[in-house]
């Protein structure tokens, strides 16, 4: 079974990885299953350490070009994985670039080579779509015991508007590319959510061996 690419998307707090957790250990036809996020894989600790530092004073558009550099990079170690013939899980594509150059307010012609460059390794891949309000969202980041994120750590009012962003972009996505499979993870329990997704990707994928994908 050749290497298959699925992407989660969905804001800081919409379940995005209970979700990722639950599909590891259910997605058994796969001989393996890898989740890639943008912090913890060791090829990419570095520049995420760079953005994610408090001290460092860089400009926006220097931000922008490092974020850009670190999905550059992350892409390498998609790549691999795909060559492994496995399942690998997208801990978000390439939808929170686009919201970036918004919340840095900068000028996405600046960037718009570089960011559809990126995408086309994602735009025809099975998107998995977390939604939950923002005020959800909030809850589940604000907690003591979590690490936040730089940006997590400008406050709520400023978070609230990158998920406008996002959403935006998210919609303006679905739109250009084809709609994605939305996931409600308050409605619906982690089990359920699961279960309604793996159903959806195996559709998928019968539908996509059916015309010779």
């Amino acid at each position: 079974m050749p290497g298959r690419l699925v992407v989660v998307e969905g804001y800081d707090g919409s379940g995005k990885s209970e979700l990722i957790r639950g599909l590891l250990n259910t997605c058994g036809r796969y001989s393996t299953v890898t989740a890639i996020g943008r912090k913890d894989e060791p090829q990419l600790r570095p520049i995420s350490a760079l953005i994610e530092s408090e001290s460092a004073g860089f400009g926006s558009d220097t931000e922008m070009l490092l974020r850009i550099s670190l999905e550059t990079q992350r892409q390498h170690v998609i790549r691999r994985a795909l060559d492994l013939q496995g399942l690998v899980l997208l801990d978000r594509g390439t939808i929170s670039l686009r919201s970036w150059v918004d919340h840095y307010g900068l000028a996405l012609n600046d960037y718009q080579h570089s960011l559809s460059r990126l995408e086309q390794l994602v735009v025809t891949a099975p998107h998995l779509f977390c939604t939950a309000d923002f005020e959800t969202c909030w809850s589940r980041i604000d907690k003591p015991h979590r690490v936040k994120s730089k940006k997590e750590k400008l406050g709520k009012a400023i978070n609230r508007e990158f998920y406008r962003q996002y959403n935006r972009n998210a919609r303006a996505f679905s739109e250009r590319v084809g709609p994605m499979l939305v996931i409600n993870t308050v409605r619906y329990s982690v089990r359920e959510c699961v279960s309604y997704a793996i159903a959806e990707l195996n559709r998928n994928l019968e539908r996509g061996q059916a015309n010779g994908a």
